[in-house]
């Protein structure tokens, strides 16, 4: 049996996903808390991160990749885990926002798959997710508390479906 954890940070939360082999076994949204930046990845986001690698433990962590501006709250924490997973053997996979929206868009025959589409999908392939799907977005309202998960999720589903 093959465990995946796939992990999506930024400032402000921390989604996360566990598959065995093709099945969601466990997902959510860890809120980061207030603080700076380092006092969020080092004393909440890092223990949490180790929990979950202990309690699970993935033969897989899928994470994004960087974005272009390096000082983002996201870039810092996947610095911090780098730094921790080169310490514990563990094999990773970077994806892509591209890769992800590639992927689904084959899958869902959609040329530019958004992002709430993508959601409203994998929450069809996961009834579980159901309660959780956000309504769709407009440009000036903040990410749904659960962006997150389903940002977790959709990298574990774009890694699974590349194999």
């Amino acid at each position: 049996m093959r465990t995946i954890l796939s992990i999506q940070p930024d400032g402000q939360r921390l989604g996360y996903a566990v598959f065995k082999d093709a099945s969601l076994k466990a997902f959510g949204t860890k809120n980061l808390g207030k603080g700076t930046l380092g006092h969020r990845i080092h004393r909440i986001a890092m223990p949490f991160f180790r929990s979950m690698v202990r309690e699970h433990e993935p033969d897989l962590i899928v994470l994004p990749h960087p974005t272009v501006r390096r000082g983002t709250g996201r870039n810092r924490f996947l610095r911090a885990l780098r730094y921790e997973l080169d310490r514990a053997p563990c094999a990773t996979k970077s994806i892509s926002r591209n890769e992800i929206k590639l992927s689904f868009g084959s899958v869902l025959k959609l040329k530019r798959p958004s992002k709430d589409r993508i959601m409203k999908a994998l929450a069809e392939w996961f009834p579980n997710l159901l309660l959780y799907l956000p309504k769709p977005r407009r440009s000036w309202e903040p990410q749904d508390y659960w962006y997150r998960m389903f940002d977790a999720v959709s990298l574990a589903v774009t890694y699974l479906h590349q194999l």
